[in-house]
């Protein structure tokens, strides 16, 4: 049996509505920014990543 597993990732800046996801994700592996420090950074530069635009799996 053939398994047809699709997973497109996108690069995407980071907005308004991912500072909750970024304290989360700093939380996971240990660090300890908060709402302040997340939004100084930012606010100094362009944060991007890559977000799962499509998935599909078999």
């Amino acid at each position: 049996m053939l398994s047809d597993n699709i997973l497109v990732l996108e690069l995407a800046e980071f907005d308004t509505y991912d500072f909750l996801s970024l304290i989360e994700l700093s939380a996971a592996i240990g660090w300890d920014y908060g709402e302040h420090e997340i939004r100084t950074v930012m606010s100094c530069l362009v944060v991007n990543n890559f977000k799962i635009k499509y998935s599909k799996y078999y």
